[in-house]
């Protein structure tokens, strides 16, 4: 697998043990059935599975085959909305792969639930991180302020038993986007909320809250990768 390439199933797998750890609150988010958790776990249990099976394929045949995975009863209305945001990335990413500089547009389609999204309609908080994830390798290695800010937030890991987490991304974004200004909401907020916003997943509490759990999974995943 290419250096710049994203395991998809090792992706999935790690979201997949966030959502079974949060299990029970978003069961509880649930006020309807009150099995909004229970759900969503398999429903990321099949999808882990399904693209484990096609390890080594492009991530279009992937994609595609974990959509269809999801597209059977017994999983949940969020499996049906989900496995449509699969299919519909699966023809987006034919014969590539997911890597830091497509990994928004993959979760963008994922969270629209196969609706029509425009990439280019993001706002600057997804857009500053995408430029982030796509270039920290080559920004660190060309003495920018950017590759600066970068090898000093993550140098001051490196003795981290934890790795590089969610207070970095915050810490990252912070610096970026002018953090030294007290405000409700955090720049990893601002990106989630970009990303989910007007999505069918921002549409009930509870799915909502296993979206933005997942985003909080995927973000922090995907610049650790990158660190390595």
């Amino acid at each position: 697998m290419p250096e710049n390439t994203i395991d998809l199933a090792q992706l999935f797998q790690q979201v997949t043990q966030a959502l079974a750890s949060n299990q029970s609150s978003l069961n509880e988010a649930d006020t309807y059935n009150h099995d909004h958790g229970d759900n969503i776990v398999k429903t990321f249990q099949t999808i882990t599975n399904a693209v484990q099976a096609k390890k080594g394929a492009s991530a279009g045949t992937q994609l595609a085959y974990a959509g269809k995975a999801l597209a059977k009863p017994g999983l949940g209305g969020s499996a049906a909305l989900y496995s449509k945001g699969l299919l519909v990335a699966s023809k987006e990413f034919k014969n590539k792969q997911v890597s830091p500089d497509n990994i928004l547009d993959l979760f963008q389609t994922l969270m629209g639930g196969g609706q029509t999204t425009s990439k280019t309609a993001q706002s600057p908080a997804a857009d500053l991180l995408g430029q982030l994830l796509g270039g920290q390798q080559s920004s660190q290695s060309s003495g920018s302020p950017l590759g600066d800010l970068l090898g000093s937030l993550t140098g001051a890991q490196s003795g981290s038993s934890d790795g590089f987490g969610l207070d970095d991304v915050l810490n990252i974004g912070g610096a970026l986007l002018g953090g030294g200004q007290q405000n409700n909401s955090s720049p990893l907020g601002n990106i989630i909320g970009s990303l989910i916003g007007g999505s069918p997943m921002s549409k009930s509490p509870d799915r909502s809250q296993s979206a933005q759990l997942i985003l909080q999974t995927v973000l922090p995943l995907v610049l650790n990768m990158l660190k390595k």
